[in-house]
């Protein structure tokens, strides 16, 4: 549910155990008052408006209004210029070399159905009216914010994203558009997250916040095993079973970036998003930029709690319709037992021992395509094998005459240089010109920003028309 108190500018999402409540203040700022557990609505939530109060050393004042400074409020997008010291949301170069920005509160909507994100994977919508819209502009350069709010009240998950939209007539430079700020008036968390490698994946990770900036992202394209595109900030007390604990996770398969800032000043702040590592986005005139969604939850007691709340979410709104809420199947996969090393028999052996043990899927692996007989070739020549008597036709017939399913392992996005691919289209490759590339596995990365790099991957989904696809 979400409530607008209209004449305070005050606007309360409320799940089914949480609430999150922000206002417009006196100069205009979006800040958060609130974010817990649930509170009951009310006309006014001016108590929980807490702050520094009067002038204190070494802090700016925000334009002419004395004692208040931006640097000890709780923003909802905080920016570079006008007295917030601290790590910002958003960082934007204009035309005429300025960074500044101050986002000031113009407008409100609720409305009936979550717009759907351009270009990116979003969750479904709730109900009616559980989608929230503030927009922030700034005067001076025609910079609009529209910062989106979802509630889902049963997940007690509440989701943000920005719509960065550019009102002027000369393009303004994106070089930081992170998507959620959370401002926290303690500094008592515990930040913990998910670290890993190769064969060794989520590994939790746990360590005190002090004053200061931990940061933990991604600079490797993908979101990787490294670092998770999900954090937690939990009390020194918190475990499993009881404590508070807040979760915060990127809907972004890219490089991402994770933030927590304790002020000197005991504030703590939390912001996920794209990573502005190598990152520069020109925003045209009339044009805008969509930042990925986060999920945020809250328990009050424990991670468990806090887990359960992201699985139910996930599950009910961010699985594809047709998966959601579907056992799935036991599966086996012929890697381990041939790796490169086999053909027709051999797949028809593991199958037909497959059905005999009630497995009910059967997901042919690495080697299957081109001349792929090792892991140097082949990526991207998605042609049957001749090791494969009969194709993939042939056997994924002889495995559904089973009744088990049929799939088979791909990297779509992935080219090996020996390749008939790559020799006919080294461009379509991420790999500078004048530079011996850097391979990973004896192979490089597609351009999938290039539409005619994707053709390998809309052929592939051709030759298997109605072949589940295990990528």
């Amino acid at each position: 549910m979400i409530f607008v108190n209209s004449e305070q500018l005050e606007f309360h999402l409320q799940t089914s155990k949480t609430s999150y409540i922000i206002k417009a203040n006196e100069t205009g700022h979006l800040i958060n008052l609130h974010y817990g557990d649930k509170m009951t609505h009310r006309s006014s939530f001016a108590a929980l408006d807490q702050r520094y109060s009067g002038k204190m050393g070494s802090t700016t004042d925000y334009a002419d209004v004395p004692g208040q400074s931006l640097d000890t409020l709780k923003l909802e997008v905080p920016t570079l210029g006008k007295g917030d010291y601290r790590s910002p949301l958003l960082h934007i170069e204009y035309a005429d070399g300025s960074r500044i920005t101050d986002l000031i509160y113009s407008s409100h909507q609720l409305v009936d159905s979550k717009p759907a994100l351009a270009g990116l994977p979003s969750a479904s919508g709730e109900e009616k009216g559980q989608h929230l819209i503030v927009t922030l502009v700034d005067a001076i350069t025609q910079l609009a914010v529209d910062v989106h709010y979802s509630v889902y009240e049963a997940s007690n998950v509440i989701t943000r994203h920005l719509v960065i939209r550019n009102e002027d007539s000369q393009s303004m430079q994106i070089h930081r558009a992170l998507s959620s700020c959370v401002d926290f008036a303690d500094e008592g968390f515990d930040l913990i997250h998910l670290q890993g490698k190769w064969i060794k994946e989520a590994q939790i990770a746990r360590q005190r916040l002090n004053k200061g900036i931990v940061q933990i992202d991604s600079k490797k394209g993908v979101s990787s095993a490294n670092h998770n595109p999900f954090i937690a900030i939990a009390n020194k007390e918190t475990n499993e079973h009881m404590g508070p604990c807040y979760g915060f996770g990127v809907f972004y398969s890219g490089n991402h970036l994770s933030v927590a800032e304790v002020s000197p000043h005991c504030l703590t702040r939390v912001m996920t998003g794209i990573n502005d590592f190598d990152f520069q986005w020109e925003l045209k005139p009339n044009s805008s930029f969509t930042t990925p969604e986060v999920a945020l939850t809250f328990s009050a007691t424990g991670l468990n709690t806090m887990s359960q709340q992201l699985h139910h979410f996930i599950n009910h709104h961010v699985v594809p319709e047709q998966w959601r809420l579907v056992e799935r199947p036991i599966q086996v996969n012929n890697w381990e037992a041939t790796y490169f090393d086999f053909d027709y028999d051999k797949l028809d052996a593991i199958a037909q021992k497959a059905q005999d043990i009630g497995v009910e899927l059967f997901v042919l692996d690495d080697g299957w395509f081109g001349k792929r007989d090792d892991d140097t070739t082949s990526l991207g020549d998605y042609f049957d094998n001749p090791k494969l008597q009969g194709g993939i036709a042939r056997i994924s017939q002889k495995v559904k005459s089973y009744g088990l399913k049929f799939g088979i392992w791909v990297e779509p996005e992935m080219v090996s240089p020996d390749s008939e691919l790559f020799r006919q289209h080294p461009e379509w490759a991420v790999a500078h010109p004048l530079r011996e590339p850097s391979l990973g596995r004896n192979q490089l990365v597609l351009d999938m920003a290039n539409p005619d790099s994707r053709l390998p991957i809309d052929k592939l989904m051709m030759y298997f028309p109605e072949r589940m696809l295990i990528m």
